[in-house]
Order: C-alpha cells, then sequence, then structure tokens
C-alpha cells in the first residue's frame, strides 16, 4: 500500500507522523513498539501481515513521538502523553467510529481509550498483549533494558529482536532489529521504557463495550499467554484464542484469518 504521511499535533505541540491507507470501515494500528511504518518493509513478513489486515478496510496508522516520521529531540513519555498522540492521531483522521488492533506494548493506553469512549471503538482485535506493564514485565527487566538502550542501542535493537522469536523467525528477528535501529535512538528508547513502567489501564477494562477479539501464541517468548487470558476475563464478552506455534512476531496467516473467519471491521 502507498504511504502519503500526515502530522497531528499533540497537546504538548509534539508532531506525530500518521498515515491513512486503503478504504473501508476504519481500523487503527498502533505501533507495538517504537518502529517505523515507513520501514516495514525490512521485515516482510510484517509487511505482508499488514497488506493481509489492510483487504477491505481503512487503515490508520502512526509513528511514536521520538520514532520514524515523528518529532524527535528532547521527548518524554507517560501514559498520558501516549493518550495524548493517540487522540491526536484520531481527530486529525476525522474518525468518529472505528476499530482497534493491538498488538505488544501498543494495547494498554487504547484499551483504556476503548473504557472510557465506549461510543467510538466499534471493535478490539488485540495480539499478544496487556493492559498493565508490570504484569508482562518485572521492574528489574524494565530497568535492565532501559540501561541497555542508553549504553549499547545497537545491541539492545538486537535483544528486543531476538525476543520476538529468533529461534523460529532467525531472518525475521534480524529485520526487527534492523526496523528498531532505524527508527529510533537509545536514548528514546530507554524514555519510552522508562515512561511506560507505570502504564496501566486495567481499571477500565471493564468498561469497554466494542466487540473483542484477543489471542495469543500458546508458546510465546515474550510473555506467558496467562496474560491475555487474565485480558479477556476482564472485558465484558470478549472472544479469546489460543493460537498454534512458537514466537511472538505476528504470523503471516493471521491478518487473512481474522478477514475470513472473524469478519471484525
Amino acid at each position: 500500500m502507498s504511504q502519503n504521511v500526515r502530522y497531528a499535533t499533540s497537546r504538548d505541540g509534539v508532531r506525530i507522523a500518521f498515515t491513512v491507507e486503503g478504504e473501508g470501515p476504519a481500523l487503527v494500528v498502533t505501533p507495538y513498539f517504537l518502529e517505523s511504518f515507513a520501514l516495514e518493509h525490512l521485515v516482510p513478513a510484517y509487511a505482508e501481515f499488514m497488506d493481509r489486515l489492510g483487504e477491505g478496510r481503512q487503515l490508520i496508522r502512526y509513528d511514536y513521538r521520538g520514532g520514524g516520521s515523528s518529532q524527535r529531540g528532547d521527548i518524554q513519555f507517560s501514559q498520558d502523553i501516549i493518550e495524548d498522540d493517540f487522540e491526536a492521531v484520531i481527530e486529525a483522521a476525522r474518525l468518529d467510529r472505528f476499530a482497534l488492533w493491538l498488538s505488544t506494548t501498543g494495547g494498554p493506553v487504547p484499551l483504556g481509550y476503548a473504557g472510557k469512549h465506549p461510543e467510538r471503538v466499534t471493535a478490539v482485535i488485540a495480539y499478544s498483549t496487556f493492559a498493565r506493564t508490570l504484569d508482562a514485565f518485572t521492574p528489574d527487566a524494565l530497568a535492565s533494558f532501559s540501561q541497555l538502550a542508553r549504553s549499547n542501542w545497537q545491541l539492545a535493537a538486537q535483544l528486543f529482536g531476538d525476543m520476538t522469536g529468533r529461534r523460529e523467525f532467525p531472518e525475521a528477528s534480524l529485520g526487527v532489529a534492523d526496523l528498531y535501529l532505524q527508527s529510533t535512538n537509545g536514548e528514546t528508547a530507554a524514555r519510552f521504557i522508562d515512561g511506560g513502567a507505570t502504564i496501566d489501564t486495567t481499571p477500565f477494562l471493564p468498561q469497554i463495550k466494542a466487540r473483542t477479539l484477543i489471542m495469543h501464541r500458546i508458546e510465546d517468548p515474550l510473555f506467558p499467554m496467562s496474560i491475555s487470558q487474565d485480558l479477556a476475563s476482564r472485558i465484558p464478552g470478549a472472544r479469546y484464542i489460543p493460537l498454534q506455534g512458537r514466537g511472538h512476531l505476528l504470523p503471516r496467516q493471521l491478518g487473512r484469518r481474522v478477514n475470513e473467519r472473524h469478519r471484525f471491521p
């Protein structure tokens, strides 16, 4: 899909890059880390997944502040800041009602938004994500990731790429590392980790009214399936589907499966 980069301005004046692709019901795709949508060709499996997910839909995608085509520099992160950026993109794209695709660290804040604004979110599709950062990572692990990102960003980026499943997807994990390296820098990554450590949108989960589909790979190496199971139990009427296989990277077939079997708009 062709990408025409647009910009939204967050409440504190930071410019957030986003793109609108295709036609059909609106589906907002949140970043799973600090990757840039303009560099997805570095991970062909992810690019193919996005093509399949976008069939018959209008995809709205954006880069976190400090990453990709969004504003760089002295960037800070917090739950409120990430939510402000998300809302800025929604308003700039002129979306009244929309569905959400969420994965990994891109899940917590939009889940909170779905609970606070049930009249605007039509559906939630979540893959291997959580509502509270400390449900997925210990404070010690987060501190180690942050310190490594600051001291050696190239090594940290490769570690983060390997965490998605180097044994199962050796070539793709190298591509993910390159994607992170080219999308941002170590200081921004460390601030993202530090600022996201206290994110918790669990209280808003019972307020979600949208149809919700939650998926998680049975042998996900990044964090256990029990996190997604707990997430599903807190959202009224949520459907939970365990996926076969190992590794955290999105299966190529998953985008088509969502289209053909579950028909989420």
